[in-house]
């Protein structure tokens, strides 16, 4: 009798907490939709009442995360994806796997198509590497997703370190599998803020290996190669930059490179060159203007 009425419980304590998961999911899901439509407060205030239901809800943290992030609360967004890390990294509660099973349905409800829906709002620069519609690849999927937004939150609050530590996270769980640029690049830049521009160098050059028709992956890295005081690398990079994408940023950046190394004429044409693309859109470009001044009295 005592086993049975056990059996009982723990039923209605299963069902109860399958009725609390699904509701605080709905209103996530709701919630994560509002956030690209621009309505942040309203996610904010939809995912306090779903965390309130389902406190272990690690797509709750994030969501809610992404909702402060877009409203520069950057302090409340780090504190979220800190908890979403938290409770990812904690693998083993069997509510984990119940929560994803309920967020993908099971094979009589389109699971591929929830999951693409899923992706579209939840995950930023992770989300392409992803098509399994599986409970352990959306678990992976937030878990990776809430350290990338950490790091992003580290590099606003101005802790480039930290923003290190976050995309390395996400770099080294992935191991030999982890195709995505955006991660490099991202470390990449905080290692620039942090003067560490050897390992920028680095990561900056495994963004060109990924993808090598993004010129500012070179941009980048002929600015850590400037920093080292390696001219003829940054400048061949700057060139190959340059050629991809003539812009007024690039013939500006390019000017100073050569300015740096002493080249006074070439600085000139390219801040002339900016110049005439500024003054074709009908702007002014300050820092040409500045550079041209200053570079021709260093040449005179």
């Amino acid at each position: 009798i005592a086993r049975g009425v056990g059996s009982r419980a723990v039923s209605a304590s299963l069902k109860s907490a399958r009725q609390g998961i699904a509701s605080s999911l709905k209103i996530v899901l709701k919630a994560g939709r509002d956030v690209t439509k621009g309505k942040g407060e309203d996610a904010v205030w939809a995912c306090d009442r779903a965390l309130k239901v389902d406190p272990g809800s690690s797509l709750g943290y994030l969501v809610r995360g992404r909702a402060k992030y877009s409203l520069g609360d950057f302090e409340g967004a780090a504190s979220d994806f800190s908890s979403c890390c938290s409770n990812s990294d904690s693998t083993l509660s069997p509510l984990t796997s119940l929560r994803y099973r309920m967020v993908l349905g099971d094979r009589y409800h389109k699971p591929m198509e929830t999951f693409e829906k899923l992706k579209v709002f939840v995950i930023a620069t992770l989300a392409d590497s992803y098509h399994d519609p599986s409970p352990d690849a959306v678990t992976e999927m937030v878990r990776f997703c809430s350290y990338a937004n950490l790091g992003r939150c580290s590099l606003k609050l101005g802790d480039p370190l930290g923003a290190v530590k976050s995309f390395t996270e996400v770099i080294e769980s992935r191991g030999e599998t982890c195709d995505v640029p955006s991660m490099y690049f991202f470390r990449g830049c905080s290692y620039s803020l942090a003067h560490s521009f050897v390992d920028a160098s680095v990561d900056f050059t495994i963004c060109v290996e990924l993808n090598p028709l993004d010129a500012e992956n070179y941009v980048r890295r002929a600015i850590s190669y400037w920093c080292l005081q390696d001219w003829e690398k940054a400048l061949s990079d700057m060139d190959v930059a340059v050629e991809m994408t003539p812009t007024g940023r690039l013939y500006y950046l390019r000017g100073r490179l050569h300015c740096c190394m002493r080249s006074w004429q070439e600085g000139i044409m390219d801040y002339k060159r900016a110049l005439a693309i500024a003054k074709g859109n009908g702007t002014r470009n300050l820092k040409a203007e500045e550079g041209l001044r200053t570079a021709t009295l260093k040449q005179e």
